[in-house]
């Protein structure tokens, strides 16, 4: 009896009390961009655009896409939300843009820091990241939420 009573006052602190756990599983994923581009906001339609390869102009700036390919959920999420299209439809999709159009495939970066510098690097270029990974920046501006939820 004992036992169960030390287990139920253990489960009953646990929940009371803010999990950093918990809170790791919420998660945001926003679109952002050189906070020197003073651009504030895209539209779905511009977003959609910028990413499947047509051009974008936008406050002065030419836009340009980078891929964020550092986590497969966020991947996963970019396809959804972004180019409505499987992983295999897009990469044709690209490819063909750039057959018929001449155009340029965005630049993929599998590093998330890698894709930070560029970022800075490049004013113009825009891409998804978590939140977390760029809260604490002033010189990148969130321009939209692509999606938010929990992660089990």
């Amino acid at each position: 009896m004992k036992c169960r009573h030390a287990i139920a006052t253990l489960l009953m602190l646990l929940l009371s009390m803010p999990s950093l756990a918990t809170n790791e599983k919420n998660r945001h994923l926003v679109l952002v961009t050189d906070s020197a581009t003073g651009i504030t906001a895209l539209s779905t339609s511009e977003i959609h655009k910028l990413f499947l390869g047509l051009p974008i102009e936008k406050g002065g700036h030419s836009l340009e896409a980078a891929i964020n390919h550092s986590d497969p959920f966020l991947y996963e999420i970019f396809l959804q939300k972004i180019v409505y299209m499987s992983s295999i439809s897009y990469d044709r999709h690209l490819l063909s843009n750039v057959i018929q159009l001449g155009g340029r495939r965005p630049q993929v970066f599998n590093n998330t820091q890698s894709l930070i510098t560029a970022l800075k690097q490049k004013p113009g270029t825009v891409s998804v990241l978590w939140e977390n990974d760029i809260r604490t920046r002033s010189d990148l501006t969130i321009i939209g939420e692509i999606w938010h939820g929990t992660i089990e």
